[in-house]
């Protein structure tokens, strides 16, 4: 089944798309399967439409403006009528007026004698033809009524919206306090409170984005940005997370896009020069990457996320030391930042600087406790010949939980 009609939240994905809800207040996506109408829009089920109640008011509006143009052409027709018969009658009377015109110029006083009693009328006419067809017209379209259609049909009740931008902001600022500590499926359910109490606000529509795509619900996160987008066209965050968005959803040109239409609007967003970096180097424009990332430092020199991409970037062209220099460079802003440790640690690897690598990769493994780190050491060893060593962080990782237990396995075997 085409995806544009089954449902994508995670819990019911590829449940069949039934309808639309029309709550004008209503913060979620409008079209909803079974499980979406029980549980997202109970509180509003009579707003919610299926397809068969839609096609029965699009048949009802059809059957009504048909008649509405049934009854306009009748009038046309009326008003054409009595239009022709005006015109035949001026047309006769203009045609007279003329002739009379030349028997004077010509001073036939016996032709003017006989045609006086006709033409003193022509004289003394006072546009009656004019009024009557004006009043004819007046008559006729008073009696039009003007054609019924069900608004509904294509606009939300707006009288069933009441704005609290109190409580908006109130559970706005809940949903950051939240995100900040990355309870991202607890944020997400204020700032949906947050849109429920005033639904007009871009910005939230972003942050909402945002936290879906944290929870790995790009589709959604994507929908959502169009929401802000039609609220606010000119918001480039919305388009950057939604660049994001569809970067995630393997959609990489359709994030370029988005990316190209965000810098337009706003040259100095950061974020969105990191995406379209990450965009880039998945399309192998390796260069152009790295240009991206360094405008997104060059825009805010705090910002971490594009030292990390840089380094990562800079390891896979093999420039291991230019990767360890970005990794230092961020190293000073966050000592603490893990992900930077275990880069240099890569690239010093590379280098064979095996005592410094090792030093940077305990260390992100202390911070972090992520169990790849200690993979990456142990496949180090094992190259080195430190079978042992090799062996005691293969255990380790495995006694731990490491996702991939078939390659320790695999490790371990090539060891004994």
């Amino acid at each position: 089944m085409n995806s544009y009609y089954t449902c994508t939240f995670f819990d019911h994905e590829n449940n069949e798309i039934i309808g639309f809800c029309t709550n004008y207040a209503c913060s979620q996506n409008p079209q909803f399967c079974l499980k979406c109408l029980q549980d997202r829009h109970k509180n509003h089920v009579q707003d919610c439409n299926d397809f068969r109640q839609f096609q029965d008011l699009l048949r009802c509006n059809l059957k009504n403006n048909q008649k509405a143009l049934d009854e306009l052409n009748q009038i046309y027709n009326q008003i054409k009528q009595e239009y022709e018969f005006h015109n035949k009658v001026l047309a006769g009377e203009i045609s007279k007026l003329q002739q009379l015109i030349e028997i004077f110029n010509q001073k036939q006083y016996y032709e003017i004698k006989q045609f006086l009693g006709s033409g003193l009328s022509l004289i003394q006419n006072n546009n009656q033809h004019v009024l009557a067809f004006s009043q004819k017209i007046e008559k006729t379209f008073k009696g039009i009524q003007k054609p019924t259609f069900n608004e509904s049909v294509i606009q939300r009740p707006q009288q069933q919206l009441i704005i609290d931008k109190e409580k908006a902001e109130q559970d706005l600022k809940q949903g950051w306090k939240l995100w900040d500590q990355q309870s991202f499926q607890e944020a997400l359910f204020f700032f949906n409170e947050s849109l429920k109490n005033n639904p007009h606000q871009d910005q939230v529509y972003i942050w909402k984005a945002r936290t879906l795509n944290k929870l790995g619900q790009f589709i959604e996160a994507a929908q959502t940005c169009d929401i802000a987008i039609q609220i606010n066209p000119q918001n480039d965050c919305a388009y950057s997370t939604k660049a994001s968005s569809l970067y995630s959803q393997g959609k990489i040109e359709e994030a370029l896009i988005c990316c190209d239409k965000a810098i337009k609007m706003n040259p100095k967003n950061e974020m969105v020069y990191t995406t379209k970096g990450l965009a880039l180097g998945n399309l192998g424009r390796t260069q152009e990457e790295l240009m991206c990332y360094e405008k997104a430092i060059e825009i805010n020199k705090y910002n971490e996320t594009p030292y990390i991409n840089k380094s990562r970037a800079l390891n896979r062209l093999g420039q291991f030391k230019e990767a360890i220099i970005c990794c230092n460079e961020v190293l000073k802003i966050n000592p603490q930042l893990h992900q930077a440790l275990s880069i240099k640690g890569i690239a010093l690897l590379e280098l064979k600087q095996y005592k410094e690598a090792f030093k940077s990769l305990d260390k992100a493994y202390s911070i972090s406790k992520n169990l790849d780190y200690l993979v990456i050491k142990a496949d180090a060893l094992f190259e080195q010949g430190q079978k042992e060593l090799s062996k005691q962080c293969f255990n380790e990782a495995l006694k731990k939980g490491y996702h991939d237990k078939q390659y320790i396995q695999k490790r371990l075997n090539q060891l004994c």
